[in-house]
């Protein structure tokens, strides 16, 4: 982090990890604050960090200490609302813990994002309006919904194998919901969300992305952003979630007046609410461009200057293979790091997906550049 730091001038720093808070309060503490005290004590303070947690492992003490770190960004497992949903997918946590992570989340003023498994195997109608009711009570954090997926070797995948509903093989496993109507709400709100839940330009991920860039940008320079802009910022995400949230009621309430083997009734409805969702989305997305615009305008290319190290400096402070072993062998290992293909949004990053042909391409052009071998 210091090398990054110091000599690429790296102030954001992902934490792609699901043990990053420890099960033990007391040792995740201690870990971060020995991280905090270790950055500080090298003059390493202005960044952002983005982590991943468990409900249960949010407190404000841990929460204060990530706070100094400049935590921005956490995206939060919280899965499904109901406590017989939390039970099936084996989550080991509780409404309650989720309820006060998202309060005290929210109290540190961060990104917080979730995603709600809210259709699973033994799921019933009334789980369904709970995690609807919890939706509406956190309409201010972004969010995405689907089926909990069954993958080889997982429970779930010998839970559905032993009931016998278990369709497909491990390059693609399938399954019906036991409730008909639950199935019947499944099928229909997965048709006319797919591209709100699962497009790369998904207004889903564009609500996150939206929110994300806010946070950021107040991150690091907070006097260029003004209440009217954070307004419009946080009114979009709440704005795209009441449509989702309204759509996904009226799927409630269609679902509980039809038959649910009525497959021209299901297939009806689908159609109807593919074209009720999709409009709504227009508008939505066009609102969250013109607000990533005036973000980027907001911040305008402004840096802050910080004085690089000589490498040799940096590298004076580096372990050494004596010390242990050293995972990272160094900037040049990390083949692709210079790779913008874009890099015209919020910090020079992009909000476009690259496809994955354009980023080989990019890579190999890169490598050429600075005289790179290898694979």
């Amino acid at each position: 982090m210091k090398e990054l730091y110091y000599l690429h001038g790296v102030r954001i720093f992902n934490f792609q990890d699901d043990n990053f808070f420890l099960p033990v309060p007391a040792a995740a503490l201690a870990r971060f604050t020995a991280l905090r005290d270790s950055l500080w004590s090298e003059g390493i303070k202005d960044i952002a960090i983005a982590v991943k947690a468990r409900p249960d492992s949010i407190n404000r003490e841990a929460m204060s200490v990530l706070d100094d770190l400049g935590v921005f960004r956490v995206f939060l497992g919280v899965e499904n609302a109901s406590e017989r949903g939390l039970k099936n997918l084996n989550r080991r946590s509780s409404r309650a813990e989720i309820e006060n992570a998202l309060r005290v989340l929210n109290d540190f003023d961060v990104h917080v994002a979730y995603n709600l498994l809210m259709f699973e195997p033994d799921a019933i109608m009334d789980d369904i309006l709970i995690n609807l009711r919890f939706m509406e009570r956190h309409i201010d954090n972004p969010f995405n919904f689907c089926r909990a997926e069954a993958y080889a070797a997982t429970g779930l995948e010998s839970t559905l194998r032993k009931d016998g509903i278990l369709i497909g093989d491990y390059f693609g496993f399938d399954y019906r919901i036991k409730d008909r109507r639950v199935e019947a709400f499944h099928k229909i709100a997965n048709y006319a969300f797919f591209d709100r839940n699962f497009n790369d330009y998904g207004l889903h991920y564009f609500n996150m992305e939206v929110d994300f860039s806010f946070q950021l940008l107040w991150r690091f320079y907070p006097e260029l952003l003004g209440q009217e802009l954070r307004s419009e910022a946080r009114s979009f995400i709440k704005e795209t979630n009441i449509d989702t949230y309204r759509c996904l009621s009226r799927i409630y309430d269609i679902v509980q007046n039809m038959d649910p083997e009525d497959q021209d009734m299901v297939r009806n409805a689908m159609r109807s609410m593919r074209a009720r969702v999709d409009s709504g989305g227009i508008e939505l997305r066009a609102r969250g461009e013109r607000i990533l615009e005036r973000l980027q305008r907001a911040w305008g290319g402004n840096t802050r200057d910080y004085l690089p190290l000589e490498k040799s400096q940096v590298d004076a402070c580096l372990p050494s293979a004596d010390g242990g072993p050293v995972p990272y062998s160094g900037i040049d290992s990390l083949i692709y790091s210079h790779v913008d293909p874009v890099g015209n949004g919020l910090f020079g990053m992009s909000h476009l997906p690259l496809h994955y042909s354009e980023f080989i391409k990019l890579m190999k052009q890169d490598q050429q550049e600075r005289g790179v071998t290898g694979q």
